[in-house]
Formats: C-alpha cells, sequence, structure tokens
C-alpha cells in the first residue's frame, strides 16, 4: 500500500494495513499469500517505484511471485481521515483492475476496523472463506 497521506505521523499505517491485510487473507485454506515482506523486496529488486505500477510491471511481479491476484493500494487522509484504496488484480491484467474496494474511518486510530472491513471484503471478492476469522476488538 503506497502512502499517499504526507503526514510523517500516519507514515505506519501503510505497513501496518498491509500486514493485517496479509493476516486476514491468510486465514482462508484456500490462499497460498505471499508474504508483504517478499513483495517488497521484488518491487525493490525490480527497482520500481511502489505508487506508480503499471500494468506491465504488474505481470511481471505475479510472474515472479508466482501469484495470479495482486493486491495493490494506497492510504490517503483527506481531510483528516484515513481512507484506503485497494485494487484487487488479475495476474492476467483482464480488466484492470478486477476490483476496486475502499475502506475509512473517521481517524487513525481506526485502523484495525478498516483492516477488518477490508480483509472480509477481499475474502468475499476472491470468493474464498476464512477458517475462523473472528472480529478484533477496538484497541
Amino acid at each position: 500500500l503506497a502512502d499517499e497521506t504526507g503526514r510523517a505521523d500516519l507514515a505506519w499505517v501503510s505497513a501496518g494495513l498491509t500486514e493485517m491485510l496479509t493476516d486476514a487473507l491468510g486465514e482462508s485454506p484456500q490462499l497460498r499469500v505471499v508474504s508483504s515482506a517478499r513483495v517488497a523486496e521484488t518491487v525493490q529488486d525490480l527497482d520500481l517505484r511502489h505508487s506508480s505500477l503499471a500494468a506491465g510491471d504488474l505481470r511481471r511481479i505475479a510472474d515472479l511471485l508466482g501469484a495470479d491476484r495482486l493486491i495493490t493500494g494506497r492510504v490517503r487522509s483527506p481531510d483528516g481521515r484515513l481512507r484506503v484504496d485497494l485494487d484487487v488484480v488479475s495476474s492476467d491484467l483482464a480488466g484492470l483492475p478486477a476490483a476496486a474496494l475502499h475502506g475509512e474511518e473517521a481517524s487513525a486510530g481506526e485502523v484495525i476496523a478498516i483492516a477488518d472491513s477490508l480483509g472480509r471484503a477481499l475474502l468475499r471478492r476472491l470468493d474464498v472463506e476464512a477458517e475462523e476469522l473472528p472480529r478484533r476488538g477496538a484497541i
């Protein structure tokens, strides 16, 4: 997830949400989820800018990772709210993006609520079930 907040106090949100969404997808026995660290390393090795990946770049990344779906996105903070936009992209890139999802909350303090909502939406979009994906409580 590209950090487009422009705020140093929210720099952690992009990495934190990436990990939470990876964990949510990993709850499904039907999915093989590539770690966010491996994805970031691949993007870095290819010397690509995460915020501006073209269709060809996405295809290369999917091929190198052996993935048939990629989830890309951005974190923004319009008017002090926290907004996360995700694109679920097929590796064959037909109909790029395959699906667009978003979550929005009043503040960065509600990152867990956004992660829960988007994690469930991603599982539905990918047409898989989580083994037992409990709702997380607020901190």
